[in-house]
């Protein structure tokens, strides 16, 4: 699976991260969101990417325990703002709502590459709605794709043709997240 962040984690991007998710300061997605415009241009851009019709913008869903404690997600805040910064219209449509969690999981931030695949196994769902569309995942951060990777394989067990992704940041990791996995 393809995919494209605007920066690489670092610090001050992990500053940033806690003060969106934890402190609640979610004026934030609104800058984020439009970092990723270039992100997103890059991948659509791509001759063996481009999708000829529309393409859905769909946000990486948070946890049950997650949107309860903060009261919002931040993956659509930011994808919210993405689409605003891109243009929505006949062209980039947005595609909340077609996947979701089944049930919460360890929080991956402890967690070793393989642990973070195994703690995510089958945990997302997809709508039936997502069939014969052209979707492009939107997430904050990726550190070793495992989340990216289960929204996909939900997406596709519905029919659907996950694009690629685009994320804020991504960690030193990016190579293992970057790698075609099963596309």
């Amino acid at each position: 699976m393809t995919g494209f962040s605007a920066i690489d984690f670092d610090d001050s991007v992990s500053e940033l991260m806690h003060h969106l998710k934890e402190m609640g300061i979610s004026a934030l997605a609104r800058p984020i969101g439009s970092a990723l415009a270039g992100s997103l241009a890059s991948l659509l851009s791509q001759d063996s990417i481009a999708p000829a019709g529309p393409v859905w913008l769909v946000p990486v869903a948070s946890g049950v325990k997650s949107l309860q404690k903060r009261g919002y997600s931040p993956a659509s805040l930011i994808g919210k703002a993405l689409l605003a910064e891109a243009g929505a219209g006949p062209r980039l449509l947005w595609g909340a709502g077609l996947v979701w969690r089944q049930r919460d999981v360890a929080d991956q931030a402890g967690l070793t590459g393989l642990a973070r695949q195994t703690n995510l196994v089958g945990v997302m769902r997809a709508s039936a709605r997502a069939a014969n569309r052209s979707i492009v995942l939107v997430d904050d951060i990726v550190t070793t794709g495992s989340t990216l990777f289960e929204t996909a394989r939900a997406l596709r067990a519905e029919g659907a043709h996950v694009v690629g992704f685009v994320t804020f940041a991504e960690t030193i990791l990016r190579s293992f997240a970057k790698s075609d996995a099963g596309d």
